[in-house]
């Protein structure tokens, strides 16, 4: 047994190192995405659109599309795309929303779309992102409050920032998941891997994105969303389970709303348009609910 003790102990070492080295392999591969056509304008749904350039954190060019909203002192929605889309794909729902008077922006998050491209994305970039989307919005003199509409890791953004401020009028999480962990355990590269090799790649994760999945994770922190929070999912969605949905919507607090759509799928966001009539319903409900940040 001593002896057994001390191969396993010598071991320990190299066990760490090759944890590392396919950390620092998976990140490579995992924390930059690849990107996907943009095959639409604005224009191709009638929407009248500004085209609008800001600046990152990371001082790099950030790109989106803007529509007013119909009415001074308006309601605006952020519609926010998941990791490897960009904003030419949510705008079906962005064009729902614009023809009910919402002003929306469309923005394309950094290493997304027309954004610069970046070395590193990741659910807290991509949270700041959302966050200076929202501040770009609510700073436009005909917009009086803004919501968020997020999809896949926009609706994990969406949830986390809405956990960090109180000023918007509500939270729409579309195909959120519940712990970023699950997903890329199931990924083959690191399916393969043993446990003890997977927390390391985790940890090597946290210690390159600067968080703990334990402080981001939508299922860890959707319960402190200030604002009404609707959590959509697509009934035929293979990519994010229908656990994550449950669990979340068990986690969420009181009064949070929920739509299942029974042919919904995971990429295809033109399969939500029949419940988007339910999604302006919400959001026509929570107008005003948000406090002024600067109050």
């Amino acid at each position: 047994m001593p002896a057994r003790k001390a191969v396993i102990t010598a071991a320990i070492p190299a066990i760490l190192a090759i944890g590392a080295y396919q950390a620092d392999r998976y990140l490579q591969r995992k924390l930059l995405p690849a990107g996907r056509d943009m095959p639409h304008e604005p224009i191709d749904f009638g929407l009248d659109a500004q085209e609008v350039w800001m600046e990152s954190r990371l001082g790099t060019a950030l790109h989106a599309w803007y529509v007013p909203p119909a009415h001074t002192d308006g309601h605006a929605v952020v519609v926010y795309h998941g990791w490897g889309a960009n904003a030419s794909l949510m705008l079906p729902i962005a064009a729902r929303l614009a023809e009910e008077g919402f002003g929306v922006l469309v923005p394309d998050g950094r290493g997304h779309g027309y954004s610069s491209p970046v070395g590193e994305i990741s659910l807290p970039r991509f949270s700041e992102d959302l966050t200076d989307f929202v501040d770009f919005t609510a700073s436009q003199p005909e917009v009086g409050s803004v919501a968020v509409l997020g999809h896949s890791m926009g609706a994990a953004s969406a949830i986390l920032v809405g956990t960090r401020r109180a000023d918007l009028d509500a939270v729409v999480a579309v195909g959120a998941f519940a712990d970023p962990r699950e997903l890329m355990a199931k990924a083959p590269g690191m399916a393969r891997l043993p446990e003890t090799l997977q927390r390391a790649v985790f940890r090597r994760m946290e210690a390159a994105i600067g968080a703990r999945f334990d402080e981001i994770s939508p299922l860890f922190v959707v319960d402190r969303v200030v604002s009404p929070l609707l959590l959509v999912q697509g009934g035929k969605d293979q990519v994010i389970p229908m656990d994550d949905f449950e669990r979340l919507r068990e986690a969420a607090p009181p009064g949070t709303r929920s739509l299942l759509v029974e042919d919904g799928v995971h990429d295809r966001l033109d399969e939500y348009l029949p419940v988007v009539d339910d999604i302006v319903t919400f959001l026509h409900t929570t107008v005003g609910e948000g406090v002024d940040a600067s109050a």
